[in-house]
């Protein structure tokens, strides 16, 4: 029989074996391919529509460096637009483009279909399971 010390290394394994496995499946035939990390910045942009860079480092966990970095990939491939502030001349105002917003929706529909087939193998009763152990662990976070 396991000890718990051995189980929560198996599920840290089988987490990031998971992740891995999504994001190979996600960006699949991706002719953009973003990297993850440039994908939550899009997203967080389409979501916090004022979002500075301090904004997207800290929510991110990297450094302000890493984050315009970040912003500067994404802006050189036209998926976000980067403007001086009208208001403060050190701020910079970030949007989605155009290019962008189409992007995010077709990702987000793949993502959604590779979501369905994934959870289709588990039963209403393993559904609502998982959903509630989630949410018993994201409230210990």
């Amino acid at each position: 029989m396991q000890t718990k010390k051995q189980l929560i290394a198996q599920i840290i394994n089988n987490f990031q074996a998971f992740k891995n496995k999504m994001q190979a499946q996600f960006l699949d035939g991706d002719k953009h391919t973003l990297t993850l990390s440039q994908w939550c910045v899009l997203e967080l942009i389409a979501v916090h529509k004022n979002a500075s860079v301090k904004d997207i480092a800290q929510k991110l966990g990297v450094s302000q460096s890493a984050a315009t970095q970040l912003v500067g990939e994404l802006v050189h491939r036209g998926f976000i637009t980067r403007k001086t502030n009208k208001h403060d001349k050190r701020e910079l105002d970030l949007a989605v483009s155009k290019k962008g917003k189409t992007y995010a929706v077709t990702m987000k529909k793949r993502h959604e279909a590779i979501a369905h087939t994934l959870f289709g193998a588990l039963s209403d009763a393993e559904l609502k399971q998982y959903v509630k152990l989630q949410y018993k662990l994201l409230s210990k976070i």
